[in-house]
Order: structure tokens, then sequence, then C-alpha cells
């Protein structure tokens, strides 16, 4: 393609990240958006920084000119400027009159099953979809109806600059949790008080619960009971005077510095079905210098199979397995091995 594409952020339909959405990436500002979500953001700014004309396109709110994003209000957006686009939950569709589109060259970065939502024909504004990783391919490509071969494969990455990994001596007893509670923390949870009874280690769930707990106490949710199993995991271990940390939203910059201080990032993840394209809080935390714990779920075996022995979650008692491994990466004094980093430039240059 050109390296005079232009590149354009298409909003949420509800415009859910709105003013504070690129705000949302200044040191102190909260963790509030999900990996994929955040991979869009990082994709088009480090498209900005490589040279392309970069714009976020919505109902409200505004870019960030020093990050080099433009903002354009819906209202103001012609077919011209629809050359590329870096989408989330293939929204465009919803919030964009079709006649805007015309021949649009688009390179999606799409979710794992975020293509339940499309509405029909959809696809055919699309000309090249970007996506994390091969498994993610043949899901993505079967879950839509698209040919493999409008499919590129690029990976995600890691801003550089905001890691803070501290020498192993002196890393904390940490054990981190930081992905969506519904994507396994009630395993962790599970066993939980007898990884601190033989380490001591701090469990530190960076999330937000106190908006998922409020979320999920609709019964009619998917994920109410599971809510409801976490609510009372978390009350038991308080009241067992277990050392839980409960951050709420925590900046992103200060989540790696988080990491960067940390034994040990736990994540048993057992998602409902197909979410974990990726796994950007794994890399963070390779790349923060972090022990890492993982199932073998989604991509996992093919992103990070060759970095670490997964735990296998279809064995019989693989909690006990994860809760093994867990305690023996928070009692070795060897510092895992360094990982190749790779950078938001690096996926933006590669999919371009």
């Amino acid at each position: 393609m050109s390296d005079r594409l232009k590149i354009v952020f298409v909003n949420m339909p509800q415009d859910s990240w709105g003013a504070g959405a690129w705000q949302a990436l200044e040191p102190d500002a909260p963790k509030g958006m999900g990996g994929t979500e955040f991979a869009t953001m990082m994709a088009a700014i480090a498209a900005a920084r490589l040279g392309f004309d970069v714009a976020h396109v919505g109902r409200s709110g505004t870019a960030d000119q020093r990050l080099g994003v433009r903002w354009v209000p819906f209202d103001q957006a012609g077919p011209v400027l629809f050359q590329g686009a870096l989408a989330w939950l293939a929204c465009f569709p919803h919030s964009l009159p079709a006649k805007q589109w015309g021949a649009a060259r688009v390179l999606l970065w799409q979710h794992w099953n975020d293509y339940n939502y499309c509405p029909p024909g959809w696809h055919r504004l699309v000309d090249c979809h970007g996506v994390a990783t091969e498994t993610h391919r043949a899901h993505c490509a079967k879950a839509a109806g698209v040919p493999e071969d409008r499919f590129v494969v690029s990976g995600f990455g890691v801003e550089q600059a905001w890691l803070a990994p501290r020498p192993w001596p002196e890393r904390q007893n940490l054990i981190v949790y930081g992905s969506s509670p519904d994507r396994g923390l009630h395993h962790l949870l599970e066993v939980y008080p007898k990884i601190h009874r033989l380490t001591r280690a701090e469990l530190v769930v960076a999330y937000a619960l106190d908006r998922w707990f409020a979320a999920a106490a609709d019964p009619r949710r998917w994920d109410h009971q599971l809510a409801q199993r976490v609510n009372a995991q978390l009350q038991a271990l308080r009241d067992g005077g277990f050392p839980v940390r409960l951050t709420g939203h925590l900046g992103h910059r200060e989540f790696l510095r988080l990491l960067g201080t940390a034994r040990v990032l736990a994540y048993p993840c057992d998602p409902v079905s197909h979410t974990e394209s990726f796994g950007l809080v794994v890399a963070e935390a390779l790349a923060s210098g972090c022990h890492v714990v993982l199932t073998d779920a989604d991509s996992f075996p093919e992103q990070y199979g060759h970095r670490m022995r997964l735990v296998d979650r279809r064995a019989a008692g693989w909690e006990a397995d994860f809760q093994g491994r867990v305690i023996e990466a928070l009692r070795t004094e060897e510092a895992p091995a360094a990982v190749p980093i790779r950078t938001w430039d690096d996926h933006v240059g590669d999919t371009l």
C-alpha cells in the first residue's frame, strides 16, 4: 500500500470511549479498556509516528494532537477519508452511512469473536483484515465467511518506552492478575490460599471489578452467577486475612510498572468462547520480566507455547498443576529468560 494511505480509527457506535479515550493513554489515566481496544488505539498512534495520516472518527470526544491523531466528527467525514481504517467490533457499518464508504480500502483489526455482532454484508467493505495470530485467522475466516487470504497476521506490540522492569533480586513477592475477571479469575482465587500459605505472596487484581460487579448484577447476564462466585471468593479471602489487593482502575503505564516489580503473572485463562486472540497482558508481562503461568486457551499455544510449558486446562486436576507452577515461579531465584520486544511500530509496519 502507498505510504500516503490515510488511516482512520472509527469509534464504537455507542461512543463508549468518548472524550476520555485518548487521555486514557496518559501516564496516570485509568486502564479501563480491553486489550483489543487498547491495541487499536496504539496501532493508530504508531501509524501516526510512522508518517501516516491518522484520524479518529466518532460522535464525541477529541483525539490528542500530541499523539499525532486528529479528530474528525462523523458529519464531516467524507469518502476520500476512508482509504484505511482501524476498527473494533466492526462498528463502522453501524456508525457511518454506506455512501460514505464507497470503494473504501479498509484494514480492520478485529477481535476474536466480534464477528457475531456484524450486520449482513459488512465484509464487502473490507479489503484486508488484520489479525493477531494464525489461530485467530482461521477462526475469524470461518466466523465471518471470508477467505483466509483476505487476512494478514501481524500480532500485537508493546510500548517499549513504558516498560519499567526491576532487577530480579528487587522484585516483590507479588502475583498479578490483569485480565477480565470472567476469563479465569475464579480459578486463581480458588487456589490462592494454598499458594499464599506456602509462599506468603500477595495477590494483586488489576481490574475495575466494581464496574464488572455492577454490570453483572443483572440476573439476565450470562456472567451473573460467575460474578457472584468471584465476589463470594473475595469476601472469604478478606475474612480469612489473605492479602488480596484490588487496584480498581489503573493507569496503563502504572500497570506496566506493577508488572515490572512483580514476580509472577498468573492467568488461568478459561474463556467462555474464543476471546483470547493474542493475550496482550501476557506479552507485556514477558517484556516486563515476569514469570508467566498460563493455560493453553485459544491462541496461547501458538503465541506462547514455544516460550513456556502451558497448563493443559482439559486435564483432570489442572488447577493443582497451575497452583504448583505459580509456587515454583515464586520460589525460583532465577529471572525468566529475556524475550525479544515487539513494538507497536513493528506491528503497524508489518501490517501495512
